[in-house]
Formats: structure tokens, sequence, C-alpha cells
């Protein structure tokens, strides 16, 4: 017997909602009984895994000697006003959560509003972080870190900058193992170059010229613990953390055989070589001979040649010089072998280069990995050129270069070179088993040897030949990492720092370029934990609506390309009427002809259409903005939770009849 059609409908209808609240306590028991359990459980489903920890964090976190506590000084009212900034802060806050609770108990975070005349305020200034002005009533943001360890020995970074959001992750754990060292890194710098001054001659300045230390020397002395090695000592100083050599030449056997035992040890090294070191006429011989770096046949065992006799021309990068004309008249052109490196030149994704914008280099070398290197030896250029370059023998350079002449007989080999790169793994001895470590080689002739090919080019690879038998080399007992950078001159302050002055008085120093910085980043990042040097750039939070970043730039590109026609336009004019008025008499200057009041009037009216025009672009942009921002907020706001919720309806009415179908007529 059928059911009256109310009672039916009532039946459903009750149905229906005890579907709808069971639905929800069911949400709300679910979500207490995680709370509950599940407290401590996370997944990241973000695109780039910005909250999964790289490896070796976890044990560089858990081998913490003391506790390290964070304090995140942000000021919320401020950042609300800055969704960008507002943003990030939340993003620093959760990935430093993410380390504390991997810490296993080694890291605390405390979270401060810096507010306006608050104890607080006074102590994010007493630890030296930045206050940013936002508007000109004197609002300003706060948003740095401290760490802290137990004796009170601190660290800060006084602007966490969402711009380096990619290397959140190095910068945060670079502060945390910065307060963990009880003392200062020790680098044995090996060097021939007057890099702590110097008070010798030249061969072509044989009288005393007395030179300061160079401003990287100065600020490496600031921050690590400097140790001085001569090429003719025979063994390194016991305890380095890393050994930075810059320009070797003339290196004693036995130092040769220590710096390959150290790098075999799975040792830290930094170092500079130049097939032509332009800024120290010293190193370079009489008449500019002999001027290359020599590191022996060590470049080979670690993987690596490079072009001893030629440098990189590179007309994309090339820095433009002054030189007379073949009348006499200054003219300005490339210079091909004086690079500033920027854009792509500088790889992004190695936190020590990442934030660099700009390294000026010349005279740069070639570097290219070898294709019989060691097994498991990685090869990551730091530093390139672009495909705009060609290499350029040194002897063309080397005492009277021709600007003019390597520009016009520019050949590009369309391919980029390596000019620095990063090598780790485990190396292969530079000398053959048999050897014994401390004895001088067989075989010490510097000229022995046929020049090895570095992309493509010419250049010898090492200088010294291989000693000892034929017997397999000895392989290494750690990775080692190993930063190589061709160039030596980079390192000179007429490169990337410039002192201002006020007659005899000195206003400070003024950087140019990030050579210096490119130094200690590199120094810090070798110095530090193994987990340190795996670390690589991340991707961001900020995720931007590719759609309206194509309409923006297609916009833009319209309304500049059409601006600049505009302009030349109104140039052509202006042009026209200077001709009108030289081709009056002089008496006449001041009365205009009826052409240039036409032209005048012409030109008027030509401004006007182009105003007109560009404010009709403008509105355009504007409206495609608006139109996009309306549909998307429609999609996310109405559209998508409607398209759930009747997908809901229909699959609770879809059960309820499949019920009452089954069910007693």
């Amino acid at each position: 017997m059928h059911e009256p059609p109310r009672l039916s409908r009532e039946r459903s209808h009750l149905v229906v909602a005890i579907v709808i609240v069971a639905i929800l306590l069911g949400f709300v028991g679910f979500n207490v009984l995680a709370g509950a359990t599940l407290r401590g459980a996370r997944a990241d489903l973000t695109s780039d895994r910005l909250y999964t920890l790289s490896p070796g964090v976890r044990p560089l976190l858990r081998r913490l000697e003391e506790p390290v506590k964070l304090e995140l000084f942000y000021s919320v009212e401020s950042g609300r006003g800055i969704p960008a900034v507002a943003t990030y802060a939340r993003r620093v806050q959760e990935f430093i959560e993410e380390l504390v609770a991997a810490g296993g108990g080694k890291l605390s975070l405390d979270v401060i509003d810096p507010k306006p005349y608050s104890e607080e305020e006074d102590r994010a200034v007493e630890a030296g972080l930045s206050t940013i002005a936002i508007d000109g009533a004197g609002q300003t943001i706060t948003l740095g870190l401290v760490a802290i360890d137990r004796v009170d020995r601190r660290a800060t970074i006084p602007f966490l900058d969402p711009a380096r959001e990619a290397y959140l992750e190095y910068d945060v754990l670079r502060l945390i193992e910065s307060v963990g060292r009880t003392k200062r890194p020790r680098i044995g710098l090996l060097t021939t170059l007057p890099m702590a001054g110097a008070t010798g001659g030249t061969p072509l300045q044989p009288q005393p010229q007395p030179t300061p230390p160079m401003q990287v020397y100065e600020q490496m002395r600031a921050l690590f613990e400097i140790v001085a090695i001569r090429p003719a000592d025979t063994a390194l100083p016991a305890d380095l953390d890393v050994l930075m050599i810059a320009h070797p030449r003339g290196l004693s056997p036995g130092l040769l055989r220590a710096i390959d035992d150290y790098a075999l040890g799975g040792g830290r090294i930094l170092a500079f070589i130049d097939p032509l070191v332009e800024n120290d006429l010293s190193s370079q011989g009489a008449f500019g001979a002999d001027a290359a770096s020599d590191l022996g046949e060590l470049p080979r065992a670690w993987g690596f040649e490079w072009t001893r006799s030629q440098v990189v021309g590179d007309l994309r990068h090339a820095l433009q010089v002054q030189i007379r004309g073949r009348t006499g008249a200054p003219q300005i052109v490339e210079y091909l072998p004086w690079l500033a490196l920027d854009g792509d030149a500088i790889v992004r994704s190695d936190p020590a280069m990442g934030s660099l914008t700009r390294i000026n280099a010349t005279t740069v070398g070639a570097i290219a990995p070898l294709s019989e290197a060691p097994g498991g030896v990685t090869f990551e250029p730091l530093l390139r050129s672009s495909a705009e370059s060609m290499l350029i023998e040194t002897a063309r350079i080397a005492l009277m270069p021709d600007p003019a002449g390597l520009l016009a007989s520019f050949v590009s080999s369309d391919r980029r070179r390596t000019l620095a790169v990063r090598l780790t793994g485990v190396v292969e001895s530079a000398y053959s088993g048999g050897d014994d470590a401390g004895s001088a080689p067989a075989d010490d002739d510097r000229d022995g040897g046929k020049p090895g090919e570095a992309e493509g080019g010419s250049g010898a690879s090492g200088g010294a030949a291989a000693p000892g038998d034929s017997s397999s080399p000895r392989r290494g007992s750690a990775p080692a990492t190993i930063v190589v950078v061709a160039d030596c001159d980079l390192l000179f302050d007429q490169n990337w720092i410039s002192e201002e002055r006020l007659g005899p008085i000195s206003l400070g120093w003024r950087e140019v370029a990030g050579n210096g910085a490119m130094v200690l980043n590199l120094l810090e990042q070798l110095s530090g934990d193994d987990a340190m040097l795996a670390l690589r750039g991340r991707g961001t939070a900020t995720r931007p609506f590719e759609r309206v970043e194509e309409i923006r730039r297609a916009a833009e590109s319209r309304f500049l390309a059409r601006e600049q026609q505009l302009r030349d336009q109104i140039a052509a004019a202006q042009a026209r009427i200077g001709e009108l008025q030289q081709e009056k008499s002089p008496d006449r200057r001041l009365i205009l002809s009826p052409a240039q009041e036409a032209e005048i009037d012409q030109l008027e009216r030509d401004v006007l259409d182009a105003r007109r025009e560009l404010r009709q672009v403008r509105f355009e942009m504007r409206e495609t903005y608006v139109s996009l921002g309306r549909r998307l907020m429609l999609f996310n706001v109405v559209l998508w939770p409607l398209i759930v919720a009747l997908s809901a309806a229909l699959w609770t009415v879809h059960r309820h009849r499949r019920t009452r179908r089954g069910g007693v007529r």
C-alpha cells in the first residue's frame, strides 16, 4: 500500500535534514578527533614542497651543541596594509615552526610584535633590526629574526626580504648555525696577490710603492680567522675549515701534495685562477710573460680543465671603454674581455649567488668538465657567459690591447662558457698510488705535457706533469667541495668598490658590484655544516596569476611601443620647425611663417590625438584587469561553492531515491 504523497514528502525532507545534520556532526567530530590525535602530523601539498625540509636539515638541527632560541619580530598592524609582506611574514613563521618541530627540542620560537613606543620595539632596536618606512607619516614595519644561544650570544637577520624567499631555508639555517659556533671559521689563504697589502715594486716599477690591503681581505679578516700560507711552504696548517687559493704560482711540490691530500680528505677549497691578472703587474713577469695561474695537475685530478692561455670575450656582457678613433676623436666601444655579469649569467639557484645582481670580471678563463672526470663528481656552474662569446688568446691583450680590433674580429661561438664552478664529490689524487705523499715529484718540468682543450679552446689545464708510475691514483675518503673561479681580477678594489672622498677625508666605500659579497658568501657557505652545502634555492609561496601577467605584459608592450612612436613623431615635428626657422632671414627669426604656423597647428593636433589614444590604452588595460578580476572572484567565491553544494545535493537526492525504491511499498 502506497504512502500518502504529503507524508512521503515530509519523510523525504526529514531524511535530507538528518543527512545534513549527520554530515555537520561528522565534520566537527573529525576535526576534534584530528586535533587531538594528529596534532604533530603534517602534509606538504604545495607544488614546490615549500614546507618540506631539505635532506640533512634535521640532522643539522639535532647536532646543535646548545639550544637556540629564535625571536621573530613582525609589526602586525603595519603589515596589514602591505599584503605581500603580511603573506611572507606568515610564510616565515610557518617555516620556522616546521624547523622547531624537526629540531628535537633544540629550537624554540617567540613571535614578537614591536608596537610603537613599546618595550618590544626597544628590543628590536637593540638587536639591530631594520625598520622600513612605509609612508610619509612616520609609519614603519619590522620583519627580522634574532637567534640567541644559552650564553646570550646573538646573531640577526635585520630584515627578512621577501625578494629572498627562495633562500629562506638557507638564510635561517645559516643564522642558527652561526650562533652555535664557539669560534670564528679558520681560513687558510694561499696567494701570490697583494691581498694583505704590499710594499715592494714591480718589474715595470722597481721603486717600492706601498699599497693598502684589498677591501675583500679586510672584510674577510673581520669575519674569519685568516692563516697565511706561502707558496714555498711544504704543508698546510692544521684544522682549516676552508682553503682559499688566489692566483697560485710557483707552488712547492710538497705544498701541491698537501693540497691534494686535503682534497682527498673531503676538504673545502675556494680557488681563484686566471689566465692573465691585469691588475697585478708583479705576477706577470717581464713584458707580461707567464702570467697564468698554476695548480699543477690538481685541476685534472679534480675533474676539470681550463684555458690557461685564452680568455673569454662576451659581446653581450662586455663593458664599454673609451678609446681614440682613427680621427683622434674619443670613441666608445665594447671591450670584449671585460665583463659585467648580470641576469642569467649568475646561477640563482645557489644561495651564495642568488642575491647578487652584478659581478665585474676581467680577462676570465673558461672552465669545462673532463670527460674522464672521477665518477660521482658533480659540475655545477655558478657564473656563465652568454652564447655571444668567443675565446681570445692572452697574447692579443697582454701588452697592447686593441678594443676596436677585437670587436671587429668578433665571431660568436654560439655557446655559453662556464666561468665559475662548484665541484662536489670524491676526487682522485693527482699523484699515482705508489708515490710517497711527502716526496717531491719525479718530474717537475712545468713546461711538459700537451695543452688541454677547455670548451673548444686550446688552453693548458695545468702546469706540472704528473709524476710517478702508472699505477691507479688514490681515491678520496670523503666528498670534497671545490669552488673554482677563473678570474682573480675580480678581487681587486677597482673592479667592485670605490672610495668616496672629500679632499683628504674618506667618506666611506661605495659598492658598484657584488664581487666582495660573492667571496664572503662562498666562504661562509664552505665553512658551514655539510648540510648547508647541499641547500639550493626553493620555490616561493607567491603564486601569480599567469594569465593576468600575460595580459599586463601585452598591454604594457602596446602602450610603451605606441608611446615611443608618438615621441618620435613629436621629435620629428620639432626638428622640422627648427629647419624652417633656420631657413628664415636673421631679421625675421621671431616671426612665424605660414608654414611654421601650419606645422605647429598639426603638431598640437597630433599631441592631443596621442594623449587621447594613450588614455584609451590605459582605460582598456584597466578594464581588462577589472573584468578578469570579476570573473575570477565569481568563479572562486560564487560558482565553485555552488558547484560543490549542487553536487552534494544531487548525491543526497540520488541516495534517497535509491533508498525509497528499495524500501517497502
